[in-house]
């Protein structure tokens, strides 16, 4: 059985936690701090994608040209890793996944609609 988006986010969150000295949050409020939606995908919070650049977390970034409702609800449904969405690229936290997206030329969208 598979676990559910919420207890995966809940290790996750909880092992940088626990690799923050001295930073002693609570577990659910730090997961509502970091994560846009704490029941659903993995795209992060400014705080959040904050918190795994200081911690250098290895990221790809893409360029997007357009975001519409379909791109944000293909996103929440397809992504299995962190990512990071600003007004100028989309940044993963999935080597997986943006080496997939590298082999459709960068295009996060063709990627999304086509394999996903």
């Amino acid at each position: 059985m598979q676990a559910s988006k919420f207890s995966q986010k809940s290790e996750l969150t909880q092992q940088i936690l626990d690799s923050l000295p001295g930073i002693q949050f609570p577990l659910e409020q730090t997961i509502r701090m970091w994560w846009a939606s704490p029941d659903g995908g993995w795209l992060l919070t400014e705080a959040g994608n904050y918190i795994f650049e200081k911690l250098e977390i290895e990221s790809h970034s893409f360029a997007v040209k357009y975001r519409s409702a379909k791109f944000y609800l293909l996103a929440d449904r397809s992504f299995t890793m962190p990512y990071y969405i600003n007004p100028k690229e989309i940044k993963l936290y999935g080597s997986k996944e943006a080496t997939a997206v590298m082999l459709t030329g960068g295009d996060v969208m063709q990627y999304l609609e086509r394999y996903c």
